[in-house]
């Protein structure tokens, strides 16, 4: 995941954005202590967002 992040700032990309299922908490916590904010999917209740701005 630091690689990508590390290439869309090369690409000048100012977000980084994704969906991950709630179940998925080793995924959530790796988006959290990489910076990304998390917040549950309005329309999915088993979704959670994740963006991270570069």
């Amino acid at each position: 995941m630091e690689l990508i992040i590390d290439y869309a700032r090369s690409e000048r990309l100012r977000t980084i954005s994704g969906d991950v299922l709630k179940e998925n908490v080793v995924m959530i916590e790796m988006c959290r202590l990489l910076g990304f904010e998390i917040k549950p999917d309005p329309t999915e209740p088993d979704i959670c967002d994740v963006r991270l701005k570069l």
